[in-house]
């Protein structure tokens, strides 16, 4: 698949956010010091190889991801954390990557399927700052910084502002995405879904919606589910067989499997916060 293409269409949603909600959203006293930790194969790069007794537990785990910690304070809390190609970097040389690992004893692996994925959620997660109370900083002229999910046995529905919506049963999701971004590639989907299916997807000003015949069962019913648990559960099993052609199918689940990742890393991050 052209990732390149998939790339600049990324970045061209990203470049459309506006500066109230990058004021709200980003942290931006990190990003002098952020810091990418690549692993070369022609190792012309300088690794660290140093033991990894500071880290958790889960420091055993090898491969690309997000080394992390929760910064708290003032009613809110910030996720400060890199992403490296190899866990093997200890407390001390973390601390020398970038000073904000000063503040904690407590570091975490996130594992991801690449060092792509690991920047992905770093980019749209990391160095920003989240209210301890849920939509806590949103107002009706900002969007929020989680995502909200309403669904049933037949439609869901994904918000992106808690305005207006009290239904019962809604589910946060967490910051996991850009909304502009995601509203880009669910009009994908609607585009390239298999014309022969019996669903309804479509968008407007207040989210994204997804409705479907309740007494289908078939293939229909798989898409659904398959969608539900990237969206609750960060696990992607979204398969080739329900779109038109498989190159579009290609870029939209390397989204998909990004989305998962960060939902995950979300569901960990608030796991973290209820220790």
């Amino acid at each position: 698949m052209d990732f390149s293409k998939l790339s600049e269409e990324t970045m061209n949603l990203s470049n459309n956010i506006g500066p109230r909600q990058q004021k709200l959203l980003f942290d931006h006293e990190f990003f002098d010091d952020e810091v990418t930790f690549r692993q070369e194969s022609n190792h012309s790069q300088e690794t660290f190889m140093t033991n990894s007794h500071d880290l958790e537990s889960e420091s055993g785990i090898e491969g690309p991801g997000v080394i992390f910690f929760v910064d708290l304070g003032g009613g809110s809390f910030c996720v400060r954390g890199l992403p490296v190609a190899q866990n093997n970097l200890d407390l001390n040389e973390l601390r020398q990557l970038n000073h904000h690992f000063e503040k904690t004893e407590s570091v975490h692996f996130f594992p991801c399927d690449s060092i792509e994925v690991a920047e992905v959620i770093t980019e749209q997660m990391i160095n920003r700052r989240y209210p301890l109370q849920d939509n806590g900083l949103v107002n009706i002229s900002d969007p929020g910084s989680t995502w909200l999910l309403s669904y049933g046995e037949d439609n869901l529905s994904l918000y992106f502002k808690s305005m207006g919506h009290k239904e019962r049963g809604m589910e946060n999701l967490g910051a996991i995405g850009d909304p502009q971004i995601f509203r880009f590639w669910w009009g994908k989907i609607s585009k390239e879904l298999n014309k022969e299916l019996s669903l309804e997807i479509d968008s407007d000003e207040k989210g994204c919606h997804l409705r479907l015949d309740s007494q289908l069962e078939g293939i229909e019913k798989e898409l659904f589910q398959a969608l539900l648990n990237v969206f609750l559960l960060g696990d992607i099993q979204v398969d080739d067989k329900y779109f038109c052609n498989p190159l579009e199918f290609d870029s939209i689940r390397t989204y998909f499997n990004e989305l998962s990742h960060s939902r995950r890393f979300w569901l960990r991050v608030e796991e973290i916060l209820s220790m």
